[in-house]
């Protein structure tokens, strides 16, 4: 009978195990869970959401929050008031009854109970009453925060993750951009599709960040918005390196919103770009605007470049 594993072997395979298969393995040995706990846990990504839904009983309409968990995309646990559904690639694995106001304790199953350390790639979280268990630090490369607010979750990131790669945030009024964790992030991604923003906001934005690589997702964009922001880029004399991405949900609009962009500025050179058109508007003796449209992901693209550039 050959021997078993060596702890360092052991330790190897559980580290480089599918985040979700290894849960379920160390799950059924009590030897294999003490071990697991001093051994990171790898995970591409973590999503933990909260929708409204309505479902009909016998007394009509009657509206809830079930709280979605995924982990790595394909895996989600949903906790329902007393039920726990395990999803995989969008069909129901197996469901379970758990005692009412459980959500919290499972989570902790998962991340807490005395685990050393977990990694994740991008960390999702919205809507939704719960966080991670206290005492239990991510470390991640990517923060996603849409409807809700980031700082509530600090105590759960681990320090050593700053800066980050992205920050993703919903793009209101109030938001904090001052703070320090927005600011070095290397990527900022602002969603504009379910909050009221002012022009104003969005043109103080333009003059905030010197140097940051800013996308706007939203669904419909208004020309003007975009050519307001470009004026601001030039009246402000807008750093070189400065770029900010304004993201299409279909590629049929963006060609039309870049000939009006174009139309406005008529009167500067048009140039190819990788077989999409762009053009080039001048700031100074030194820098350019380089406007120009990118197919994946659907987005037109404003970055400032040195004149001495080739676009």
């Amino acid at each position: 009978m050959p021997d078993g594993l060596s702890y360092p072997a052991l330790r190897c395979v559980l580290e480089n195990l599918d985040a979700m298969k290894r849960l379920h393995i160390t799950a059924r040995s009590p030897a294999l869970k003490r071990i697991d706990k001093g051994i990171p846990l790898n995970i591409r990504s973590i999503d933990i959401e909260e929708k409204y839904v309505r479902r009909v009983d016998l007394l009509g309409m009657n509206g809830y929050k079930p709280l979605a968990f995924r982990i790595d995309g394909d895996v989600s646990i949903v906790l329902y008031k007393q039920e726990l559904v395990f999803n995989k690639s969008g069909s129901q694995v197996c469901r379970r009854e758990v005692p009412l106001g459980s959500a919290e304790k499972y989570l902790n199953y998962y991340l807490g109970g005395g685990r050393s350390k977990v990694s994740v790639d991008k960390f999702s979280i919205g809507s939704s009453r719960i966080t991670p268990p206290a005492g239990v630090q991510l470390t991640i490369n990517e923060l996603d925060n849409r409807r809700s607010d980031f700082r509530k979750n600090l105590p759960n990131i681990n320090p050593d993750s700053f800066p980050l790669k992205m920050f993703a945030a919903e793009f209101t009024d109030a938001i904090d951009f001052d703070h320090p964790i927005v600011h070095s992030s290397k990527n900022l991604v602002l969603s504009m599709n379910f909050y009221e923003f002012t022009d104003q906001a969005l043109l103080s934005l333009a003059r905030q960040f010197p140097t940051k690589d800013i996308q706007f997702d939203c669904n419909l964009w208004q020309h003007d918005l975009i050519l307001n922001f470009i004026k601001t880029w030039i009246e402000n004399r807008k750093t070189i390196g400065a770029k900010s991405s304004f993201l299409f949900s279909s590629y049929r609009c963006l060609p039309s919103t870049f000939n009006k962009l174009l139309q406005e500025f008529n009167n500067l050179q048009e140039v190819n770009e990788r077989s999409i058109l762009s053009f080039t508007i001048p700031i100074n003796s030194q820098s350019k605007i380089h406007v120009y449209g990118v197919d994946e992901p659907k987005r037109l693209v404003v970055e400032v470049v040195p004149t001495t550039d080739s676009v």
